[in-house]
């Protein structure tokens, strides 16, 4: 089992269209971010009345594994996730 190398990646972009009488006032920042073989990364764009959302989590491990420091990786990682995740739109 040592010395396979496990790689994924989740994807997703949103668009989120509003009424022309609808006036965005803020939008959460970007976000990047990564902890030993973890990584997160969202930006996000107001145009035209559209908001884009594009979130990536990417792994990129030695093992399928997972050890302690895997665990303290997650941990540290999820808290900006979880923050991201839950960033409001304002308007």
């Amino acid at each position: 089992m040592g010395g396979d190398l496990v790689q994924a990646l989740h994807s997703e972009q949103i668009e989120l269209a509003f009424k022309p009488e609808m006036q965005v006032t803020r939008i959460p920042p970007d976000v990047s971010c990564s902890r030993g073989p973890l990584s997160y990364q969202s930006s996000y764009r107001f145009k035209d009345q559209v908001l884009q959302v594009k979130r990536n989590y990417t792994v990129c491990r030695s093992s399928p594994v997972c050890n302690e420091n895997d665990d303290r990786d997650y941990l540290a990682l999820s808290e900006w996730l979880q923050r991201d995740l839950r960033a409001q739109v304002f308007f």
